[in-house]
């Protein structure tokens, strides 16, 4: 009975608790900068560092994560009261970026250098939380000063160290710049990082220089077969040609070949009753098939019009 009582309490503890959730034991704001002129003239854009370790998140993506609606975190700019003034869900678990951002007529009523706080809480339990105040040396001024990107720079190598994945490499030209992993992260943190500041993301095309010398001599296969007729059939098949001429009334043996195609694939296309064939056909009437390369198909043709006339009619 006893061994009973234990499997039924593993039964319902198995039941009763949701199975995938890590609580992240000791959340934490690691770092803050405070960004003006982002969006817009005298805005303010946030952006933290942050650390949740235990990845508890209600729209986990991967379907073996299961995550209740209650297991959400939020991240908040506060004030010297205690009051949230923004709050934000929290889309990323790990060590991770985030971009608060403050438009410049809500600004205007907070004051640039004062006495803020981040904060981040979990919604489930005891509301574990975490909060990091802002110092002198956090209020950075404005983004086209160039320190954000450095920013995002450092604490790409920050994570790239803790996650053991490559954020940030090194591309010619470009200095250090993010990763396909690191720029997903980033751009998904930081609202429309990758539109306001390309130069950080890594790049994806690149258009080599190709010489090129035009070439002043003939460059179709094609026209040298016609042109050439009686030097690519050969002086046994192109005399015969011209020798059969004056009979068909024509003063070129080219013509004669030319007759001689047109009789065979419309033969071809009697029996066969084939609608490619007459296409062949057409095309080689209006000189879109080199007469020289057909002429040379009149030997194969012969045999399959022999074939269908006495094996088959199909």
């Amino acid at each position: 009975m006893k061994w009973l009582r234990i499997f039924i309490l593993v039964v319902v503890i198995s039941i009763l608790m949701p199975s995938g959730i890590v609580l992240a034991a000791s959340p934490s704001v690691d770092d803050v900068k405070v960004y003006t002129d982002y969006y817009e003239t005298d805005d303010w854009l946030i952006v933290a560092t942050y650390n949740i370790s235990g990845g508890n998140f209600s729209n986990c993506t991967n379907t073996s994560c299961f995550r209740p609606p209650a297991y959400t975190w939020y991240i908040q700019l506060v004030d010297s009261t205690g009051t949230a003034l923004t709050t934000n869900k929290l889309e990323q678990s790990g060590m991770r970026p985030f971009g608060i951002s403050v438009s410049a007529a809500t600004a205007a009523g907070y004051t640039f250098g004062g006495n803020y706080s981040v904060k981040i809480y979990g919604n489930y339990g005891a509301t574990p939380n975490a909060s990091r105040g802002l110092v002198a040396t956090d209020w950075r001024g404005e983004v086209s000063a160039g320190e954000l990107k450095e920013w995002v720079r450092q604490q790409a190598q920050i994570m790239e160290d803790y996650d053991g994945v490559d954020y940030i490499t090194t591309v010619d030209t470009y200095d250090e710049v993010l990763t396909i992993d690191g720029g997903s992260i980033f751009n998904r943190g930081i609202p429309q990082l990758k539109t306001y500041i390309p130069s950080v993301f890594q790049v994806t095309t690149y258009s080599y220089p190709l010489g090129y010398v035009p070439s002043n001599g003939s460059t179709s296969y094609a026209d040298n077969l016609y042109n050439d007729w009686d030097v690519t059939l050969g002086p046994e098949v192109s005399g015969a040609l011209t020798t059969a001429a004056p009979y068909f009334g024509f003063t070129s043996g080219r013509m004669v070949g030319a007759l001689l195609t047109i009789m065979g694939f419309l033969s071809l296309a009697i029996i066969e009753k084939s609608v490619a064939f007459m296409v062949i056909l057409g095309g080689v009437m209006i000189g879109v098939f080199p007469m020289a390369t057909v002429v040379m198909l009149v030997f194969v043709l012969a045999v399959v019009l022999i074939r269908s006339l006495f094996w088959s009619s199909t």
